[in-house]
């Protein structure tokens, strides 16, 4: 299961950073199986000295209690080994007083047992006793028992991979603890016919559980298994409604999934290029790349708000750092020109390099213009750059080609870098104008290409795009959709000095 799923992972895959957060989890449910009053009051008295952390009062009665043969007592002093509490931390101690609490039938002794030998702590891992001593609890109803050998079926190499004992335990699990993190591995093992009948109703009835808890990942598979299921408008409208909420709660993917909805256009979302734009870069806020990207192109077209070319400049420098090559392509473009930014040739051709070294076709051309690649290119001195004009096309990156209807370039207005494919994702976006949208001059906002004059001039560059079939050497070959056909044309940019 991927990461962002979120669901907690209790099976050996873990980095020590996370096994260290999992043995505090652990700690915080041992009392989980223990009676909350037990017959002998010397127990009793040593949880209550254990929980307002007079530890060294609680280990000497569980010694005692241990020393009585008194199963708690057992499990109380494996917990205090275990932690460190009262006593140095020793987890061969605290197995052996676990597996004497686990033979008497405690569940809480024989779930921490199974963990111990599962994760190997001071112990060789084996999986076969963490099998035995996870599946006693689980089978006693114990919800954390449960949920660790769903997982470990799930993911850990000492056991073999079985989705349906996973979806079993699952369903166990989450059973007696209502965990939404649990309703998500189950609902995704519906959805995609893991160990049960595929069944997206059941894997949206699971979704939507966890989503009321207000579990933003939830909230994000839903509206995603919602949008691309055979939806009425209305479970459309439902859908967008439920992402906003996570996006809304600060879950970065699903501020990305609306901003990219905003931008296309969707059943149940219209296309609003301001909202786009808002959420794509609150989005790149946190760090999402693809959101980078695709804000630096905003903000460089003025898509959705003001041209904002330093703005552009600093989302494709933090794409770039993520290792988005086109971003790393229209950065290098920014530095060679100074355009946004301080003019830099040796950064943009170190930004080239590294671009074309991920197989980016534009970075390639551009490298071998500015040095540094020897190809079979004409020196047209026109970086190429991906321009938002378009949002976005499906395909691999093309180079420009030959075409009688070439743009005439002004050579006072520097490389022209308003061209090559957009491709984002491997998925095709609608663009906001259909390219050739004139950044205003400094200091005054530039048009987002919605207006009648631009749609005309869109519409005009379209049909010659589609006459000619190629764009010029000094523009570049640009593949879109429409505003308002929808369909794939392909049409030659705006003068040169302009992306």
């Amino acid at each position: 299961m991927k990461a962002e799923t979120e669901t907690e992972n209790m099976t050996g895959k873990r980095t020590s950073a996370g096994i260290m957060a999992l043995l505090g989890l652990l700690s915080a449910a041992l009392f989980a199986g223990m009676p909350a009053k037990a017959a002998n009051p010397d127990f009793q008295r040593a949880m209550d000295l254990y929980e307002s952390k007079d530890y060294q009062e609680a280990f000497v009665l569980a010694e005692k209690l241990a020393a009585e043969d008194y199963a708690p007592g057992y499990t109380l002093l494996g917990k205090m080994y275990y932690n460190g509490k009262g006593t140095e931390r020793n987890y061969k101690t605290a197995l052996a007083n676990y597996l004497k609490a686990a033979e008497r039938g405690e569940s809480t002794a024989q779930y921490m047992a199974g963990v111990i030998y599962l994760l190997g702590k001071d112990v060789r891992p084996d999986p076969q006793e963490a099998l035995k001593w996870l599946s006693k609890a689980a089978a006693q109803g114990h919800g954390r028992a449960a949920s660790t050998l769903a997982e470990a079926y799930m993911d850990n190499p000492t056991f073999p991979k079985d989705y349906k004992e996973a979806a079993r335990w699952y369903a166990v699990a989450i059973d007696k603890t209502g965990n939404p993190k649990l309703m998500m591995q189950l609902a995704a093992l519906y959805e995609k016919g893991q160990g049960v009948e595929r069944n997206a109703e059941e894997a949206a009835k699971w979704y939507r559980l966890a989503a009321k808890t207000g579990h933003a990942p939830a909230q994000v598979a839903l509206a995603k298994l919602m949008r691309h299921a055979k939806t009425t408008t209305e479970m459309a409208v439902e859908a967008a409604s439920i992402l906003e909420k996570a996006a809304y709660s600060g879950n970065v993917q699903a501020q990305y999934d609306l901003g990219e909805a905003y931008f296309e256009g969707r059943k149940g979302v219209p296309r609003n290029p301001e909202k786009a734009r808002k959420w794509l870069t609150t989005a790149a806020d946190g760090g999402n790349t693809e959101a980078q990207f695709m804000s630096g192109l905003m903000l460089y077209d003025g898509i959705g708000g003001p041209v904002n070319k330093e703005g552009a400049a600093a989302y494709f420098a933090k794409a770039a750092q993520g290792g988005h090559a086109q971003a790393m392509n229209n950065r290098a473009a920014m530095l060679e020109t100074g355009d946004g930014v301080a003019k830099d040739i040796q950064a943009a051709r170190e930004l080239y390099s590294a671009a074309a070294q991920k197989g980016n076709t534009a970075a390639k051309i551009n490298l071998a213009r500015v040095g540094g690649l020897r190809m079979n290119v004409d020196e047209a001195g026109t970086p190429l750059f991906t321009s938002t004009a378009t949002a976005q096309a499906a395909g691999t990156d093309q180079p420009p080609q030959r075409s009688s209807a070439s743009t005439t370039a002004n050579p006072d207005s520097g490389p022209d870098k308003s061209t090559s494919t957009i491709r984002s994702g491997g998925k095709e976006r609608k663009p906001e104008s259909a390219g050739g949208t004139q950044p205003a001059p400094e200091g005054k906002a530039a048009s987002d290409g919605t207006s009648a004059e631009g749609k005309r001039k869109q519409s005009a560059r379209s049909s010659q795009a589609k006459e000619t079939g190629t764009a010029s050497q000094e523009g570049t070959h640009i593949r879109q959709k429409t505003e308002h056909s929808g369909q794939m044309t392909e049409s030659p940019d705006a003068p040169p000095s302009r992306i």
